[in-house]
């Protein structure tokens, strides 16, 4: 993929957003401009932070506006840069600043290694890079900057991937400040909207608990089910929509049947994934159909199911 200010501007930004976090990242600026305008490119950390990706000379004296650079803060502290028109990778443990409500109590600190060779140790970010947003707390996403250049073709970038080390309590403890959620509006199972959907639900697919809306992209947020016949043996059936990272949030679906819908009379059936989800193309959400591995026992006149959603902690 790559990042251009011609036609129009494509920052590329995720739709996930994180905290703390270990990224790897592999990029090829081009050959060709001078100074800044030598194939730049940057990843924001949080979109404030920005490590520079640009066609430094593996001969350079870095400065504190060249690859590796915590721009305009802190140089690398060796070159490792392959050239230009070279891939060369970053691999980042990223930890946020913290916060008590809207004042910083510790900076956001970086280590970075540029092609395997460490060149930030656990670094102090003092504050947002450049031209970059504003601190602030909270989760938020991650950026590959377009950026105006003279090199010979765009910066690019493969084989981005990021692991969050925030817990699932923390995840869901950020949404629920992200969505204004307090005091009793806050609890789980409760419905600040009242459009029938609890905030558990909501938080696992990707929807807004205080919309009061039960679709997202055409795509109902409440789940279809049916009964369906195999090999003359009938099965239930879930189809319903989730969030993509599901399984980095730590959301754990499951099927519950009972005869008489009383407490205590509800049992956890084992489902399995009837096909591969599919995207819903916002880069969030995913339709997924799981069916009960068990087939309905013969005779069966009445039974009552639901899908929920569980938080492992």
């Amino acid at each position: 993929m790559s990042v251009n200010l011609s036609p129009s501007p494509n920052d590329i930004i995720t739709n996930q957003v994180f905290k703390d976090f270990h990224l790897h990242v592999e990029w090829l600026s081009p050959s060709g401009g001078t100074g800044q305008e030598a194939g730049n490119s940057g990843i924001k950390l949080q979109r404030f932070y920005e490590i520079q990706v640009l066609n430094t000379p593996p001969t350079a004296t870095l400065q504190n506006n060249d690859a590796g650079a915590i721009y305009l803060q802190r140089p690398a502290s060796k070159n490792a840069s392959l050239g230009a028109g070279n891939w060369q990778s970053y691999d980042i443990k990223f930890t946020a600043a913290r916060w008590s409500g809207g004042t910083k109590v510790a900076n956001a600190r970086v280590t970075l290694r540029w092609n395997g060779m460490l060149v930030h140790d656990d670094v102090e970010i003092l504050a947002q890079t450049g031209a970059s947003l504003a601190e602030a707390p909270g989760l938020h996403p991650l950026l590959l900057q377009a950026h105006s250049t003279q090199a010979s073709g765009m910066v690019q970038y493969r084989n981005v991937w990021i692991i969050p080390e925030d817990t699932f309590s923390q995840q869901w403890d950020s949404w629920l400040t992200s969505n204004g959620l307090t005091g009793d509006d806050a609890h789980p199972s409760a419905d600040p909207d009242g459009d029938g959907v609890n905030n558990r639900w909501e938080y696992a697919t990707g929807s807004d608990p205080k919309g009061g809306s039960l679709f997202i992209n055409g795509q109902s947020i409440k789940p279809d089910m049916k009964a369906v016949t195999v090999e003359d043996q009938q099965y239930i059936e879930f189809t319903f929509l989730r969030r993509i990272d599901s399984a980095a949030r730590g959301l754990r679906y499951s099927v519950e049947t009972s005869s008489t819908m009383g407490a205590g009379s509800w049992t956890i059936r084992n489902a399995a994934e009837v096909s591969a989800p599919i995207p819903t193309g916002d880069g969030i959400t995913e339709v997924c159909t799981i069916r009960t591995e068990a087939p309905l026992p013969a005779g069966t006149v009445t039974l009552f199911a639901r899908l929920g959603a569980d938080m492992m902690q």
